[in-house]
């Protein structure tokens, strides 16, 4: 594999902290954890939209902070809502 430039690390860095990916799987080559990470982003803010819709709340204000800080969103929606029912 060719070597990477110092701006596709730093963003496999950041894409990799916020996914929770270089936790599970520090080992990962930089275009690996871009990729992965940002299919975890993505799941992440499919799931706290359609969680966000089923509560009633803004549905693209929760996909895009699900987008931008994956589980994190997800968790504070579900803790949210646990304490307002």
């Amino acid at each position: 594999m060719p070597p990477t430039g110092v701006k596709v690390d730093g963003l496999a860095r950041i894409i990799g902290a916020v996914s929770g990916l270089t936790l599970v799987a520090p080992e990962l080559d930089a275009a690996s954890t871009i990729a992965t990470g940002l299919g975890i982003l993505l799941t992440c803010a499919i799931v706290t939209r359609i969680l966000a819709v089923q509560r009633g709340r803004s549905a693209g204000l929760w996909f895009a902070g699900g987008l931008l800080t994956g589980f994190v969103a997800v968790t504070l929606l579900l803790i949210l809502d646990r304490d307002q029912g």
